[in-house]
């Protein structure tokens, strides 16, 4: 019987995987294997290999780094209410009827101060045409007058509210606040425009 053979005995390392092979050939500064020692070098980048590879969707893609929409709809629901959802407490009683006694007040004045306006414009404009000095000037100025006068419907109740808004403006915050600042800012304009309708008839006869 014909002995049998051992195979790559008289070359052992080729019976051995390559991987072996690579552990096997030891660094002669500190006898470890020399792919060993390449792996431990490798390790932290192949870490961070791994987590990212984690991180990603299966189409390949990284997560963005927007707010998710839950977490968007968390801090909304934590924000704290502005002052229009706030509900106001309810006005005094006492501050609605004077503010709203300056509001008919002012508005009865504005119809006998049209009517003198329109008869002090007609005289003005024959004014304006006449000597300075003369009947037709000095009737004119006498009509500019008398809507002048008229105008202190208007003032009476702009000063009426006038002398609360300390009161109520710096009072807690309240509904009668609001309706305060209405009513002053429509008597307001009301008192300019009137103011206006004079002046122009003032500068009429000045010329």
């Amino acid at each position: 019987i014909a002995p049998v053979k051992q195979a790559n005995a008289t070359n052992p390392a080729k019976s051995l995987s390559p991987l072996r092979i690579a552990f096997s050939h030891t660094c002669p500064a500190c006898g470890v294997g020399s792919l060993y020692v390449g792996l431990l070098k490798l390790a932290p980048a192949l870490a961070l290999a791994i987590t990212l590879c984690g991180c990603a969707d299966r189409s390949g893609q990284f997560p963005s780094l927007r707010p998710r929409a839950i977490e968007t709809a968390a801090a909304t629901a934590v924000e704290e209410p502005t002052a229009q959802q706030v509900a106001l407490p309810a006005a005094d009683p006492l501050r609605i009827v004077a503010i709203n006694a300056a509001v008919a007040q002012a508005r009865a004045a504005i119809g006998p101060f049209d009517v003198a306006l329109t008869a002090a414009t007609a005289l003005a404009r024959r004014g304006a045409d006449a000597p300075k000095g003369s009947d037709a000037w000095v009737a004119a100025q006498m009509a500019i007058g008398r809507a002048e006068a008229l105008r202190a419907g208007v003032k009476l109740a702009l000063s009426a509210l006038d002398n609360q808004s300390f009161d109520i403006l710096f009072a807690k915050p309240a509904q009668d606040q609001i309706l305060f600042t209405e009513a002053f800012a429509a008597i307001r304009a009301i008192d300019d425009q009137q103011q206006r309708d004079v002046d122009q008839l003032t500068a009429m006869l000045a010329r």
